[in-house]
């Protein structure tokens, strides 16, 4: 606590009782200036009277010192809160706090390599090394700040893409591009059978008949009969099977007849399909492939290109030095099978049906 009696005595020093008639409620106080210069003029104190008393310390609850508590005693501190409540505008640049530009500037190395790095994982990295704590949002904002940080923003990539083309036929001949766009420079999408039929004209384009079947129910209701039909139809191999499967959907539901007609049976009936599909109905391929480049899906449209083609490239080089080291016409499963079945074959006891 202040030692409020020093307090009191440097007050008392400050004054000199000048008068008193022992009958007013008043009493005249002069104060001398301690820095030894002219006396101040004495005044009359309109205040309660109190007599000092050397040896006692005032009650300083009372009403009559209110003003020298005022004056003599030290503020004190109530209450600490660590949280803290100024604004971001109200912080020095030289504090900077974990915005997710800070933290975004931090992590941008980490995606040179086309690293797959999720919002969560960010989070957490970021709390193991600075002991930081914050929000998804945070995270997901700083992850493409440094992104556009290391590769530009989309806009910026799309204007350099018929720049990357030229230059990816310059440096790898025999390489084949193909870029159009309207008068207003966007896309000119001519849809993707027009585009294998361009690209791959040699290729066969099948529909996938699960994306068929989803959008058959999804148009014309949920209906189990109506789908083991289509899935009936879609699987047989000989024409007049098939033609019986179309009229039993058409007397449940001619406007599906009509839409599987229209996305043409060369394309989906393994009736009247042009190569040999066998099982192979479905897009599942197209799905491992999305699951092969996935770590570019959130790449420029430059860095989608140009990781896609790195992949490829890989998987054409390792198969090609795979098909070197063969030693015969087969693949190597194949070939260890026909192996196995052979030396089994070598114990058989044959038994002739006919004379030949």
């Amino acid at each position: 606590m202040p030692n409020t009696n020093a307090h009191l005595d440097d007050i008392r020093k400050g004054y000199t009782e000048t008068a008193n008639n022992g009958n007013s409620s008043h009493r005249h106080f002069g104060f001398h200036d301690t820095t030894e210069n002219e006396t101040v003029s004495a005044h009359d104190v309109s205040e309660p009277q109190f007599d000092p008393i050397p040896d006692q310390v005032p009650n300083w609850s009372d009403n009559q010192f209110t003003h020298i508590q005022r004056l003599v005693l030290p503020p004190s501190i109530k209450r600490f809160d660590h949280e803290h409540t100024c604004s971001n505008e109200a912080r020095f640049l030289h504090q900077r706090q974990a915005s997710a530009r800070v933290i975004g500037e931090h992590i941008k190395e980490k995606f040179r390599d086309h690293r797959l790095y999720k919002p969560k994982e960010i989070i957490q990295d970021i709390h193991n090394e600075f002991g930081i704590s914050y929000n998804y949002h945070k995270g997901y904002r700083a992850k493409h700040i440094a992104l556009d940080e290391v590769q530009g923003t989309p806009v910026e990539s799309y204007q350099i893409l018929p720049s990357y083309l030229y230059m990816l036929e310059r440096t790898n001949p025999g390489t084949i591009t193909d870029l159009h766009t309207d008068s207003a420079n966007r896309f000119m999408k001519n849809g993707i059978i027009t585009g294998v039929e361009k690209v791959f004209p040699n290729s066969f384009h099948g529909a996938c008949v699960v994306h068929l079947e989803r959008n058959m129910l999804g148009r014309y209701g949920k209906n189990n009969v109506l789908k083991d039909i289509f899935k009936k139809a879609i699987k047989v191999y000989q024409a007049n099977q098939f033609t019986r499967c179309m009229e039993q959907l058409e007397n449940i539901n001619f406007e599906v007849a009509i839409y599987i007609t229209d996305v043409e049976f060369e394309r989906c009936a393994g009736a009247y399909s042009l190569r040999k599909r066998y099982n192979l109905t479905s897009s599942n391929i197209a799905e491992d492939m999305n699951n092969a480049i996935k770590a570019c899906r959130e790449l420029s449209i430059t860095g989608v290109i140009d990781y896609i083609r790195g992949v490829l490239q890989r998987w054409f080089y390792d198969r090609q030095t795979s098909a070197g080291k063969l030693k015969s016409t087969l693949t190597t499963k194949a070939d260890v099978n026909i192996c196995v079945k052979g030396e089994k074959a070598r114990y058989l006891t044959v038994y002739p049906i006919t004379y030949y």
